[in-house]
């Protein structure tokens, strides 16, 4: 944006406050998004979103919750490698089957029983021959884990697209990344042997990330090609939505600013029908349409509804406030 050009810099401010009524921030926000006039809204926004969190885990898994802190001090190093080596297991389990071609992939559906068998044989396999190869290596998780996190970080976006819709496999989800958390494993268990607690810890921890990764990148790309096509019809639904708020709150506007005439004087709309008349013509000037279409956010029927509540509101002596501004047809923020 070229901040010298005063027009260009007034356009981006009028856009940005309508953006934060949307989001219904009440206080008057600047475009550089003073942290102390966020701060009342994102301190609302935290206490909601932890109470909810905590609500729905204490409905899930209720008296599991303090069993589960009261267990903690019988984790110790030992249980717990036990435990990711367990789970790392299993999940090569499941991760295998996800490598093979489409259409065996569409036959294991039709026999799950085929997918837990063929797993069992990965996890074999591997026993016998992926890890003692580990083993011969200095260092192995170290030796193959870092360059796996670094592929995650920096990965070309258009790599990752297509393996995911070719493969649907990501760098968080390949064999490179199973063989760094296996190497990881076997490094611990190395330390703990030479009596290296803290070293053998600090595997685990970086193990446990990987296997973290694993299960994420799996559960997405598992669900990818449904939840590809939900989230075109969401992002069409968002975009018809916030275009609805957009002239909503354009249209109120100027509800307000017709009524001012000469010297700043407030004359009170005759009815709602001359508001919407003056507030349509407004509307079409600033769109450069010759005329309203028949339905839609922009329609003389819409902007007749806002202002007809807004007329309302005026006679009841009441006012709106930014929500309810962005609510009057319904479409924006209750």
């Amino acid at each position: 944006m070229d901040y010298s050009n005063k027009a260009e810099v007034e356009d981006f401010a009028k856009r940005f406050a309508d953006a934060v009524k949307l989001w219904g921030v009440k206080e008057k926000v600047a475009p550089e998004l003073d942290p102390q006039k966020l701060e009342s809204h994102m301190a609302s926004m935290h206490r909601q979103w932890i109470k909810r969190a905590v609500d729905a885990a204490s409905a899930a898994y209720g008296d599991e919750l303090q069993a589960a802190a009261a267990n903690r001090s019988k984790r110790t190093l030992e249980v717990e490698l036990a435990g990711v080596w367990q789970l790392a297991l299993n999940s090569y389990a499941n991760f295998f089957p996800c490598y093979l071609p489409e259409k065996f992939q569409e036959l294991l559906a039709e026999v799950p029983e085929q997918r837990v068998t063929l797993g069992r044989s990965a996890v074999e396999s591997l026993k016998a021959h992926a890890l003692p190869l580990l083993a011969e290596i200095e260092n192995p998780g170290d030796s193959i884990i870092w360059a796996v996190f670094g592929l995650i970080r920096n990965a070309p976006s258009s790599d990752v697209v297509d393996a995911i819709a070719h493969r649907r496999l990501t760098p968080a989800n390949s064999f490179e990344l199973y063989y760094g958390l296996f190497g990881l494993l076997l490094q611990a268990d190395a330390y703990l042997e030479d009596g290296k607690r803290e070293a053998a810890y600090s595997c685990l921890l970086d193990a446990q990330q990987a296997l973290g990764i694993a299960a994420g990148s799996r559960s997405i790309t598992r669900h990818f090609a449904e939840s590809a096509r939900k989230r075109l019809g969401v992002v069409g639904g968002v975009a018809r939505a916030d275009e609805n708020s957009i002239f909503t709150i354009r249209q109120t506007d100027l509800y307000y600013e017709l009524r001012v005439g000469p010297g700043g004087t407030v004359r009170p709309w005759d009815s709602a029908e001359a508001a919407a008349y003056a507030v349509e013509d407004a509307m079409l000037r600033e769109t450069e349409l010759k005329e309203l279409p028949a339905k839609g956010p922009l329609s003389a029927d819409s902007i007749f509804r806002v202002c007809k509540r807004l007329f309302k509101l005026d006679a009841q002596g009441k006012t709106l406030n930014i929500q309810g501004i962005a609510s009057v047809d319904g479409s924006g923020p209750p």
